[in-house]
């Protein structure tokens, strides 16, 4: 997905559709429940958009040119979830864009995980299936290699919120970050707060 995303960005700035649209990640926020990796991928959120053949030839090319090339980048990726933030993910992708080695999986917006301080465990189960299928997904032998860490956007969150999250990924043996300059340092911590 990082390959794909890095393309759209480059196809978008040589086609000038870089003012006119806006190349970014959304939070990983609705179905369908799919058992194969999918991702989704849009033109605008308007049907006078859809409907620009530029944003649809800039899309075709993009994808020729990424999945239906044989697999050039690495096979021993760094790949990043985040936890918080909004709906649309700024960060991701500027990590994504500065990074080759990164590949996104999936992002959890703020919203999603309201539910941490009341008790309920639904935001556990969130992240849980989260990273399964963020390692589902890196089983291909190309990608066997992958180091999979979260990013916890230590804003999104009150303190006793952050520490709830923090000691779930902490229970189950996942490396995270709440410093995107670990991320950008082409570095997976074990752990850092």
């Amino acid at each position: 997905m990082g390959k794909l995303f890095r393309e759209l960005n480059r196809q978008a700035k040589t086609r000038g559709l870089a003012n006119e649209f806006t190349v970014c990640f959304e939070a990983t926020h609705h179905g369908p429940y799919l058992e194969t990796p999918a991702m989704f991928m849009e033109i605008g959120s308007a049907a006078s958009e859809w409907s620009k053949e530029c944003a649809g030839e800039c899309w075709a090319d993009t994808i020729e040119n990424t999945i239906l090339q044989p697999e050039n980048e690495k096979s021993s990726q760094r790949v990043v979830l985040s936890v918080g933030g909004g709906h649309y993910v700024a960060f991701m992708r500027d990590l994504v864009l500065a990074n080759e080695d990164i590949t996104p999986g999936h992002m959890l917006p703020s919203y999603l995980l309201d539910d941490v301080m009341k008790g309920e465990k639904e935001w556990a189960e969130a992240i849980a299936e989260a990273i399964d299928a963020t390692r589902r997904a890196c089983e291909p032998a190309e990608h066997a290699e992958a180091k999979i860490c979260v990013y916890v956007d230590k804003k999104s969150f009150k303190s006793e919120a952050r520490r709830a999250v923090v000691g779930e990924l902490e229970a189950r043996g996942i490396e995270y970050t709440m410093n995107k300059k670990d991320l950008n340092n082409k570095r997976v911590p074990a752990s850092s707060s």
